[in-house]
């Protein structure tokens, strides 16, 4: 987020994107006999409304997945344009329209999109990226760590208690369109 955006709330007219979104999984980060590996997904997209995608991609799905949707924008487009994706657990990217607004890995998670919002049809990407506390979770992974890398710490224990308070997952939203 630039530093000089306003607050979204200092906007006064606001819409929301709700509608049809589809899920896609693109990447799955797992814990493999060199640490963490990166695999290519080529899951198909699942209809899935913005929230928590551990019931659509599984409890232990750690990387990265896009959330993607067509909306209409009727009428002139504001001069000023601002997508609001609310709670995002825990880093996106942005595309709208072709136009990458870049990754944020901290909010507000507020996207300046005057430049590409257009009258009529949009498409939008937001792609998530969650942290490895899924990955990490499964009983058979800690398992297999403690295999393949012993002595466990004591900062490990202490870490896994931490890494469940971070098992929700996705764009939670809302996703708003503030002017």
């Amino acid at each position: 987020v630039e530093d000089d955006l306003p607050a979204p709330a200092v906007l006064a007219n606001s819409r929301m994107i709700s509608g049809s979104w589809q899920l896609v999984p693109r990447t799955r980060h797992v814990i493999g006999k060199n640490g963490i590996e990166i695999h290519p997904v080529s899951g198909e997209a699942v209809t899935a409304a913005p929230g928590d995608w551990r019931k659509y991609l599984g409890e232990d799905f750690s990387g990265d997945a896009a959330y993607i949707t067509d909306f209409v924008w009727d009428g002139e487009v504001p001069q000023k344009v601002l997508l609001d994706l609310g709670t995002v657990n825990y880093c996106c990217q942005v595309v709208l329209n072709g136009r990458d607004y870049g990754k944020q890995f901290r909010g507000p998670f507020v996207f300046d999109i005057s430049d590409s919002l257009r009258s009529g049809i949009n498409h939008l990407e937001i792609t998530v990226t969650n942290t490895l506390a899924n990955a990490y979770s499964p009983r058979e992974v800690e398992l297999q760590m403690e295999t393949l890398w012993p002595p466990r710490s004591g900062y490990e224990n202490r870490q896994r208690v931490y890494e469940r308070d971070s098992l929700v997952s996705g764009l939670a939203g809302p996703v708003v369109i503030r002017y």
